[in-house]
């Protein structure tokens, strides 16, 4: 019998995979498959292509501390149709990106998204669709170029920062991916791209409702983000404060009732989070990109929120306060922003 990890290296030197994104997530998946012996390609921008290409993609974590190579290309036009294509973006760089996604596109292709936030194909399926949410794909261009039947979503619970161009640092004690299906249809290639990342990456779970998934991350990031952003607090720090906390309980539950009329019923599971984050000196990564200058995701991670709650006649006064102040801060801070 053929063992489970080479078995799996097997498949993997079958399928064409590529990694659209080297920010840290993107380079996450990348050192991780690249060390399990995965052949695929890491699509970069050109500075970062050539860092790589020169240095080796460095990964660090507590428990490790390694470098290993990857092929790695700033231009997609001579890659050819791919079997699963992940695509770890800003929410608000796909449209951009929809030109070079393009050449890796064929009838069999599988897209990955691994986003924060509400994902651009969340309202075109699922038990109450919507439509298409106006703060993710204004236009419908994502969904009219790459359409949620080759869709599906990868909701990641892991804490990365990049550290230059080719260092990408894990300070998670757990990381767990979500994988599912977006649309009704059938994805043949995500079932054998789910085992090749299983053997890759730390913990690898397939999702028979990711929508679900995507709220249960969502209920902890949304208030973490706008309170951290607008406070420029570590989570440490808002469990530690009475009002922070309270605030943090009340948009938890706001968006829990915007979760419960979409038909998703989740537990309020507040006071644990809130004793998880106590111990915790991290900040959210939505603050980390407010600090180095950078665009936020606002869009995906408050405005589709805000967006579904008036859809769904959801009231939820205090999202609606935090994103009109968040809003302004980014407006005011686009001057400085790092591009």
């Amino acid at each position: 019998m053929v063992p489970a990890d080479e078995a799996r290296r097997h498949e993997g030197a079958r399928m064409k995979i590529t990694v659209f994104g080297a920010g840290a997530v993107g380079c996450h998946f990348a050192a991780r498959m690249a060390r399990a012996g995965v052949g695929f390609t890491l699509v970069a921008r050109p500075a970062t292509a050539r860092a790589i290409e020169r240095e080796g993609l460095r990964f660090i974590s507590t428990s490790e501390d390694f470098t290993v190579p990857v092929t790695v290309v700033d231009d997609t036009r001579n890659l050819g149709p791919q079997d699963a294509v992940i695509v770890a973006l800003k929410a608000y760089s796909l449209a951009a990106a929809l030109d070079d996604l393009a050449p890796l596109l064929g009838s069999h292709t599988t897209v990955v998204f691994a986003v924060n936030g509400i994902p651009w194909w969340y309202g075109l399926g699922g038990q109450t669709p919507l439509g298409p949410l106006d703060a993710l794909d204004p236009g419908g261009r994502i969904a009219s170029r790459i359409g949620i039947d080759r869709s599906a979503g990868c909701v990641v619970h892991s804490a990365n920062m990049m550290e230059g161009t080719a260092t990408v640092r894990n300070i998670s004690t757990r990381n767990r991916f979500f994988l599912g299906a977006a649309g009704a249809s059938p994805l043949p290639q995500l079932a054998p791209l789910t085992r090749i990342l299983a053997g890759s990456l730390d913990e690898v779970v397939p999702a028979d409702d990711i929508r679900r998934e995507v709220w249960k991350k969502l209920l902890h990031n949304l208030p973490a983000s706008l309170i951290g952003c607008l406070t420029r607090s570590r989570a440490d720090q808002i469990a530690a404060s009475p009002r922070l906390s309270d605030l943090y309980r009340q948009v938890r539950e706001e968006a829990r009732r915007v979760a419960l009329a979409l038909g998703i019923e989740l537990a309020d599971d507040t006071d644990a989070q809130l004793r998880h984050m106590s111990i915790l000196k991290h900040r959210a990564s939505m603050l980390q990109d407010l600090l180095a200058g950078r665009r936020l995701e606002i869009d995906a991670q408050v405005l589709a929120v805000r967006e579904i709650a008036a859809r769904c006649d959801v009231p939820v006064p205090k999202v609606d306060l935090l994103a009109t102040l968040l809003q302004a801060l980014e407006a005011n801070s686009s001057a400085d922003r790092i591009p």
